[in-house]
């Protein structure tokens, strides 16, 4: 079972926006939609931090894109807030729900 500890590792590669090591990380086994003890996702760190080729990658992995944390929010919500445009694009472009809550 995946642990907070986990969610963390995955946390740091997105932050960096490293792609390749984030793939990597996706084929040890971790799944793409790994959930911290708030309900995040990776999808909804890399939305936050605007790395669209992640945004990809996990989408590709099979990421759910209509997922949302315990405050209701989605990946959509995130990039939006911080105005992300190429990342609110892609997660459109995934069939993200246009009834987003900030």
């Amino acid at each position: 079972m995946p642990t907070d500890d986990t969610f963390e590792q995955f946390h740091r590669l997105i932050k960096t926006g490293d792609v390749i090591a984030v793939r990597e990380f996706i084929a040890s086994g971790v799944a793409a939609d790994i959930r911290n003890r708030f309900g995040w996702t990776p999808l909804m760190l890399a939305a936050n931090e605007g790395h669209t080729p992640i945004v990809s990658l996990l989408l590709s992995d099979g990421a759910d894109v209509q997922a949302v944390n315990d405050f209701g929010a989605s990946a959509l919500a995130y990039a939006a807030l911080r105005g992300e445009c190429r990342t609110i694009q892609a997660l459109l472009d995934a069939g993200a729900s246009l009834d987003v809550h900030p």
